[in-house]
C-alpha cells in the first residue's frame, strides 16, 4: 500500500518536467501518462481508507482562490492547482456517490 503512494508521489511530482520542453517535446505527452498514473496509484492506495459521508460547505470557498490563481501562474506551474480544484469538485459529490471518495483522495 506504501509503495502505491510513493509511486503515485513520483509520477505526479514528475509531471511538470516533462512539460517544459526541456527533456522532450511537448507533443510526446509524458506528462498526460504519469499524471493519469499518478492519480491512479493514489486512488488505488486510498480505495477503502476514505469515505466523505458528510461535507462542510464552506470547502467551497477554497475554489475562489484557487481559481483566481488559475490565472496568475502560467500553465506548467498550475497543474497542481487543477488537481486540487478537480478533488474539490468531486468532493462535492461524495454524499451522493460514496464509490468517489478515493478519486476525490487521490485528486488531492
Amino acid at each position: 500500500m506504501n509503495f502505491l503512494i510513493w509511486a503515485g508521489i513520483f509520477s505526479l511530482s514528475f509531471t511538470w518536467l516533462f512539460t517544459l520542453d526541456l527533456y522532450t517535446l511537448e507533443r510526446d505527452a509524458w506528462w498526460i501518462t504519469l499524471l493519469a498514473l499518478g492519480i491512479l496509484f493514489n486512488t488505488a492506495a486510498l480505495k477503502g481508507r476514505t469515505t466523505f459521508n458528510s461535507l462542510d460547505r464552506k470547502y467551497g470557498l477554497l475554489l475562489i482562490p484557487l481559481i483566481v490563481s488559475l490565472f496568475i501562474i502560467p500553465f506548467p506551474y498550475h497543474l497542481g492547482i487543477i488537481l486540487i480544484i478537480a478533488g474539490l469538485l468531486i468532493l462535492f459529490l461524495c454524499p451522493l456517490l460514496p464509490l468517489i471518495s478515493p478519486l476525490s483522495s487521490g485528486l488531492f
